[in-house]
């Protein structure tokens, strides 16, 4: 009896184990160039737009904050709030129309839509201070709930395309108090995307280029923006290779190098033109 009782547990620890990694998805796993084994929630994690407008449950939504709430902050103030509001509510409405049009078309199907806002000033000793890094904490925050949303099978995306004074007068908040960082829209995927590039499979190296130019595919132009290249830290060279309709095929050079030998070092990306 005891070792029967011991495999069921077992049995439940493994299909729980197997529940939990079907959240993941194998796409961006599978498309993404990893240089190194990380943990899957982050390898999978995505800003998709894609979402079908179903209701996110009260427990998750509520596990979801949970996770931003335990999020590193400077003595620990944690100076972020969250303002929510959920598919079919006429404050999603009104959230909804303070994004940019180009958000509105795809985040009108999202289960939530959230403000996340940054308190301005704390109580310190008895004295009034000003928060000087409520920007950074609450970037931590938000990646907290990011990462929580996709391991429960969740997507979630950031939006600073926004109305920001629309944005103030509907959240009932000023300028003086907090700051309105962006706005996140947190919805369910579908079960198949109707577009793959929405994958958001860009290499490293491309997320963190510096746009300085269009360099064009003329290597002397190349030339001439290299040695401003050369003085931004970690930055990269972007080289326009060509396209077609709305996207560029382009590449960037991912280290900055003392002559043009590492250029066979390309990692190629798609950027669409909008």
């Amino acid at each position: 009896m005891y070792k029967v009782l011991c495999l069921g547990v077992l049995l439940g620890l493994v299909i729980n184990f197997k529940l939990d990694d079907d959240h993941y998805d194998p796409v961006p796993i599978k498309e993404r160039k990893i240089d190194y084994t990380i943990h899957p929630i982050l390898a999978s994690r995505t800003s998709q737009t894609e979402m079908t407008g179903a209701a996110i449950s009260d427990s998750d939504l509520m596990a979801i904050f949970e996770a931003a709430r335990w999020a590193p902050s400077a003595y620990n103030i944690q100076p972020w709030r969250f303002i929510y509001a959920k598919h079919g509510t006429a404050r999603f409405t009104d959230f909804l129309t303070t994004l940019e049009s180009y958000n509105q078309v795809w985040a009108k199907n999202a289960s939530v839509i959230i403000y996340q806002i940054g308190a301005n000033w704390q109580m310190e000793k008895g004295d009034v201070q000003q928060v000087t890094y409520n920007t950074f904490d609450s970037g931590s925050s938000f990646m907290s709930l990011s990462l929580e949303a996709n391991g429960r099978g969740y997507v979630s995306h950031a939006m600073a395309g926004l109305n920001y004074d629309k944005a103030y007068k509907t959240l009932g908040v000023t300028k003086t108090s907090h700051t309105i960082h962006l706005a996140i829209a947190l919805g369910v995927p579908p079960v198949t995307r109707a577009a793959p590039e929405t994958i958001g499979t860009i290499t490293i190296s491309c997320a963190f280029i510096s746009h300085f130019n269009v360099l064009g595919n003329d290597i002397s132009t190349l030339l001439k923006y290299w040695p401003i290249a050369s003085t931004v830290s970690g930055a990269g060279l972007l080289l326009v290779l060509g396209g077609t309709g709305s996207w560029l095929v382009v590449a960037t050079v991912a280290d900055v190098c003392v002559d043009l030998t590492c250029l066979v070092k390309l990692d190629k990306c798609l950027y669409q033109i909008v």
